[in-house]
């Protein structure tokens, strides 16, 4: 027995010490190696408890590099083209190199509409080419917006294609102010009420339908 080895080309206990490398292996080939001057360390199967910090470098089909998470998959034989994400603390984006189409989530999502107004998306999808920019189908309901407006700037040469739209539908029976959201409105009043109309928006089209009583109306703007 010894406190100190000095050896070059060992095998002790299965580990062979050659050039500042330790090998081991088995019948399937090497299972661990450690260069000493390099630094590189190579194992089959490793159970980390502690801490990893990497820089850059591969985990299965993740690669790591300038602070980006990264992965890829081929898309189409044919083109080579390929499909995938890159992930930072700031920014996710999905790709289509076949379509040039990606979506991009946080980070620099600013857009300019075609009136020349820039605008910060949370989401941002881009679809060049002439194919389906977004797909939703669900048996529920497949599309919930709250809060806010909502715009659809289709191009001078496009259009938008709505089916069975349903309109806001607002029964009143006592004076009150009405709002941008109100589309259909029923006085079911029996007196006399007053009805103050919502701020102007062009374009805005309210219908109302008096049943019995006095309705009258104030403010906005009445075509």
């Amino acid at each position: 027995a010894t406190d100190t080895l000095f050896a070059d080309g060992a095998n002790v206990a299965g580990f062979m010490f050659k050039n500042n490398v330790l090998k081991s292996h088995n019948d399937e080939g090497e299972t661990l190696l450690i260069n000493g001057v390099t630094g590189y360390f190579k194992c089959k199967n490793a159970e980390i408890t502690g801490t990893i910090t990497a820089d850059k470098g591969r985990i299965g089909p993740f690669s790591i590099a300038s602070g980006v998470l990264s992965s890829k998959i081929l898309y189409e034989n044919e083109t080579n083209k390929y499909v995938g994400f890159n992930l930072s603390a700031g920014q996710i984006e999905f790709y289509n190199e076949r379509t040039f189409a990606n979506v991009r989530i946080g980070g620099n999502t600013q857009f300019v509409t075609i009136e020349g107004i820039k605008y910060d998306a949370g989401i941002d999808i881009q679809s060049p080419n002439a194919m389906i920019g977004m797909h939703i189908k669900t048996p529920s309901i497949p599309l919930f917006v709250e809060g806010g407006n909502i715009f659809l700037h289709p191009n001078n040469d496009s259009y938008v294609s709505l089916r069975g739209i349903v309109g806001n539908w607002r029964n009143i029976s006592v004076s009150t102010s009405l709002n941008n959201n109100d589309d259909n409105v029923m006085f079911i009043n029996t007196g006399n009420i007053e009805v103050t109309l919502p701020p102007d928006v062009p374009g805005h089209t309210i219908y109302f339908k008096r049943m019995s009583g006095g309705v009258r109306l104030t403010g906005g703007r009445i075509l």
